[in-house]
């Protein structure tokens, strides 16, 4: 879920009819905000998600000093910038093909994807 976070609809807090309303409600995130692809999905690129059953670990872990093995479900995405096209988001303009492929697209907050 935190890879779409933003996407998702606010959440619909239940409360009893007779309850009051509270005067203020804060709810923040702290953690997995470099997990979140949303700003992904306004720039052209393409998005993988998927699973790994019964895979291995996909980084080494020690306890103690001592190398651990281990398997199970992995979660992997994989994110691509795609080129921009200016004539694909805006109707109208002329198309400059080298133009185009020479548009680098800048990760959300700098970076590599």
């Amino acid at each position: 879920m935190l890879a779409i976070f933003q996407q998702l609809d606010p959440p619909i807090y239940l409360k009893p009819p007779e309850a009051q309303d509270p005067e203020t409600m804060v709810a923040t995130r702290d953690l997995g905000r470099e997990l979140d692809l949303s700003p992904w999905f306004n720039r052209p690129c393409l998005i993988v998600m998927g699973f790994l059953k019964d895979s291995a670990c996909p980084i080494p872990l020690r306890v103690d000093g001592r190398p651990v093995s281990g398997e199970g479900l992995t979660v992997v995405r994989w994110v691509h910038p795609l080129p921009v096209v200016p004539s694909l988001a805006f109707p109208g303009e002329p198309a400059d093909a080298d133009a185009a492929g020479d548009k680098q697209i800048v990760p959300p907050g700098g970076g590599s994807p």
